[in-house]
């Protein structure tokens, strides 16, 4: 092996780990993403929950 062969070695082995860690990095955000989606659909449930009771109060006792 010569010097240019040892050079190119080092050079795929650095693209390898720079796209492994990109790689990571995407399925983390992907991973944030649905959390971030879950959270927001269980707030959203609540919310139009927490407005029926709040229409079924109201329209039962005829006013707040």
């Amino acid at each position: 092996m010569n010097e240019s062969d040892l050079q190119l070695a080092r050079a795929m082995v650095a693209d390898e780990k720079r796209r492994n860690q990109n790689a990571s990095e995407d399925h983390l955000s992907a991973l944030k993403k649905t959390v971030l989606s879950r959270a927001a659909e269980k707030f959203d449930k609540f919310s139009r929950g927490l407005f029926r009771v709040w229409f079924l109060i109201t329209f039962i006792f005829g006013g707040v």
